[in-house]
């Protein structure tokens, strides 16, 4: 995939799946509300996600994984299969199948993180998981299912939960993994928290004051050691979370007013290491990228090879970054086929060479302190393959809010700057 010239994107096919063994549904539900993560270990893409699990859902239990060799998609390990999934076999501390050790089907939104001591993929959410059988009598009214931490394992392709519930957060957060202080951080409306995998603890669980959204997406940019939370909508609004990992509770959320991006649905985002730009939100064809260092976006109309290709709109978060190759892979949604998309951002150069396995190649070694007010600019101009421009530039009095994160609202900063 070295070979995709810049700003083109090549189809891979069809994702194609099968249903858990004696299950209806539509394994392909697989993407709804949920997203995908690179795994620097194995250089391979970990899927896992659906829910709403009866009929118009999906069951399935397994994970779904990318081979950058034979450029498919094949299940971990078999399913659990109809005849499993039932109230007698199902684990309401956990939330899996006491037979196999799998997680039920749920939604994953951008709650899935890789870490890399251990080699994980972590789930951190449990969104629309309820008490939904494929076999034997139904739930009965008011029945509960308390559910931890979950952690698959790629090598053994086993799965492992925590203690930590995952209710000590909002279920329609986003969650990032910090290369510096190999913490994930969580992110949603009812807060901030800090949760180490290796210890299966959180800390730094802290009070955000100001309405951010739900179902969004947050990512880690290396270039400016910063966190960037999108919340979607008719405007995009960007928020920079800044880590102080010597003073949790001293970490800044400053929403970037004035950088606010284009339209959004539920979408995803994930972080060019070649290009050090954040992108995503394909939407009819367009892509999107949001620059951290210059707090501006971009928006060009994607090329296909061979030319003429629809490429349509992109299946909620299911996107991500393939630092060895320099290309992002995603996946589209029902009207757009369910397709498997390579792309390469406009103007990227051919890739460096690979990180040392199991280093995260662009990782910064940034500092602990938290930032303050931030300048911003707006939405950059671009062109797509026909020269047509897309996005715009403008100059504007730009605003920026800061909150210090501690117990309580302990600080609230306003800074205006001309242009």
């Amino acid at each position: 995939m070295t070979a995709i010239p810049p700003n083109t994107a090549i189809d891979l096919g069809k994702y194609t799946c099968e249903n858990p063994a004696g299950a209806g549904g539509g394994c392909t539900s697989i993407t709804d509300y949920s997203g995908m993560v690179y795994d620097p270990i194995h250089h391979q893409l970990h899927m896992f996600g659906g829910g709403h699990a009866q009929s118009t859902g999906t069951l399935r239990t397994d994970v779904s994984s990318f081979d950058f060799t034979t450029l498919t998609w094949s299940s971990g390990y078999t399913p659990t299969s109809c005849a499993e999934m039932n109230l007698d076999n199902m684990d309401t501390t956990n939330g899996s199948w006491r037979s196999t050790g799998q997680p039920l089907a749920r939604h994953t939104y951008d709650m899935l993180v890789m870490v890399n001591d251990p080699p994980r993929m972590m789930m951190m959410g449990s969104g629309a998981l309820g008490g939904e059988v494929c076999s034997g009598s139904p739930a009965p009214p008011g029945f509960s299912i308390t559910t931890k931490v979950g952690g698959y394992d790629p090598t053994t392709r086993k799965w492992t939960f925590g203690n930590t519930t995952l209710d000590e957060w909002d279920g329609y957060s986003s969650a990032e993994y910090d290369p510096v202080s190999k913490a994930t951080m969580v992110l949603g409306s009812y807060g901030l928290w800090a949760y180490d995998a290796k210890t299966d603890s959180f800390f730094g669980s802290q009070f955000v004051p100001t309405e951010i959204g739900y179902a969004n997406n947050m990512v880690y940019a290396p270039a400016t050691d910063r966190m960037y939370y999108f919340s979607r909508g008719d405007r995009t609004r960007v928020f920079e979370l800044a880590l102080d990992r010597a003073e949790w509770k001293s970490s800044t959320l400053t929403e970037l007013v004035g950088s606010e991006g284009p339209t959004t649905p539920e979408t995803g985002f994930a972080y060019d290491t070649v290009n050090q730009v954040i992108g995503g939100a394909v939407i009819d064809g367009s892509f999107s990228t949001f620059d951290p260092k210059t707090k501006s976006w971009n928006t060009v109309v994607m090329q296909t090879d061979p030319p003429g290709g629809t490429i349509g709109t992109m299946a909620f978060h299911e996107i991500a970054f393939d630092p060895v190759d320099g290309v992002y892979i995603f996946l589209t949604d029902y009207p757009s086929g369910f397709r498997v998309w390579a792309y390469r951002y406009a103007g990227s150069p051919p890739p460096s060479p690979p990180a040392t396995p199991g280093e995260e190649p662009g990782t910064s070694k940034g500092g602990d302190s938290a930032s303050g007010g931030t300048e911003t600019t707006s939405s950059s101009s671009s062109t797509d393959g026909g020269g047509c421009t897309v996005g715009r530039r403008a100059s504007r009095n730009v605003s920026t809010s800061a909150w210090l994160l501690g117990a309580g609202i302990l600080a609230f900063a306003a800074v205006r700057r001309r242009r």
